[in-house]
């Protein structure tokens, strides 16, 4: 099965259609972002987040979500298609 990716907004058709194909992606459907309850219930139960830049996503968040017994988990700053994690 595809790895969950949740989107905390819409983003252009071409980047969806993109994620999709290689993941099982939920979409955040609100105009007004997730409120930061929802962020952290919603990155517990998924693989991975594509958040924007207004979403705060700090220490106090990932302590929150962060599986600390996992040691494969890192972040990727590579280009989607240059990542090997897919």
């Amino acid at each position: 099965s595809l790895p969950q990716l949740f989107c905390t907004r819409q983003i252009p058709a071409k980047g969806l259609e993109m994620l999709r194909s290689r993941f099982a992606l939920e979409v955040w459907p609100d105009e007004e972002p997730p409120t930061r309850e929802v962020l952290v219930e919603k990155a517990k139960d998924c693989d991975g987040l594509l958040t924007l830049l207004t979403d705060k996503i700090d220490e106090e968040f990932l302590a929150q979500v962060v599986c600390h017994a996992c040691t494969c988990a890192r972040l990727c700053t590579r280009k989607f298609d240059d990542c090997s994690f897919l």
